[in-house]
């Protein structure tokens, strides 16, 4: 979780991950240089729930934050989770089932877009010819385009973490919005398997 001055969403962000029915989890907290209180948050969750690590670091961008999870990372796979969003609570266990089940190097779940008004506006769901078929990344890549459903986003998808490193799959640095266009599709076509 890249964290960035976000202190009024940062609780219910941790609060939704920290509460998933699957358990075995390590959680990142990067905080970028943030000046409100998210470091204080951030070593407080730490402190009561030790699958929490936290890096503080000089404030680098998003993609700078991203990258610096990676590196500690230990995992089996990596989701990617944005410090303003939640996650359903089963939303990792369904995720990691399926990645097992079907030996996938990357797993793509449905989103829903939620606003500070509770109103959930657009739902992005896995298309109908794609759900529980396991494709190549790049077959994967081909039908979410022809689908219109393709969204360069990282955050709906796990991705096998010896996959990522094997690809040697970086954010680049720089980039202040938007950084997943351009790693989303370099990492997706270079999946044996996804679903």
């Amino acid at each position: 979780i890249p964290v960035y001055n976000v202190e009024k969403y940062l609780p219910a962000c941790i609060e939704s991950i920290i509460n998933q029915t699957y358990k075995n989890l390590e959680i990142i907290l990067v905080n970028d240089g943030s000046t409100d209180s998210c470091p204080q948050i951030c070593e407080e969750y730490a402190a009561k729930d030790n699958r929490i690590k936290v890096i503080h670091k000089k404030n680098g961008g998003l993609s700078d934050a991203r990258n610096s999870g990676l590196e500690i990372a230990t995992g089996e796979f990596i989701s990617f989770v944005d410090s303003d969003d939640w996650i359903k609570e089963n939303s990792l266990g369904r995720l990691y089932q399926e990645a097992i089940k079907f030996q996938a190097d990357v797993v793509m779940g449905e989103m829903e877009f939620g606003h500070t008004d509770g109103s959930m506006s657009y739902y992005m769901p896995v298309p109908k010819e794609m759900t529980y078929i396991s494709f190549t990344g790049k077959e994967a890549f081909i039908q979410l385009i022809k689908s219109g459903s393709y969204r360069p986003m990282v955050c709906n998808y796990i991705y096998r973490r010896l996959f990522l490193e094997e690809i040697q799959a970086k954010f680049m640095t720089g980039i202040t919005i938007h950084e997943d266009e351009l790693w989303m599709p370099v990492v997706l076509c270079q999946a044996a398997k996804t679903i």
